[in-house]
């Protein structure tokens, strides 16, 4: 994603893997696609769909192409025994 790829150009954002500190001082973490899948199905959900969406957007301002991409997951509550 644009962001993370933006992040990791300033090192000093950077606090570990995935893990990023914006300017405000909030964090910013970009999961993998196992990675929330699996978060999701050990809480007991159930994935129907998972899809990566990417896009791309153009700041007409600054005449930027801007690639964006980010996970689109259709879940099910399951029962937990």
């Amino acid at each position: 994603d644009m962001a993370q790829l933006r992040f990791a150009k300033k090192n000093k954002s950077k606090i570990e893997d995935n893990l990023y500190m914006r300017h405000d001082k909030t964090l910013a973490y970009f999961f993998e696609k196992n990675e929330i899948e699996n978060l999701f199905v050990k809480i007991g959900f159930k994935i129907i769909d998972s899809k990566m969406i990417c896009r791309m957007i153009t700041n007409r301002k600054e005449n930027k192409e801007m690639h964006r991409l980010w996970l689109q997951i259709k879940l099910i509550k399951t029962k937990i025994s």
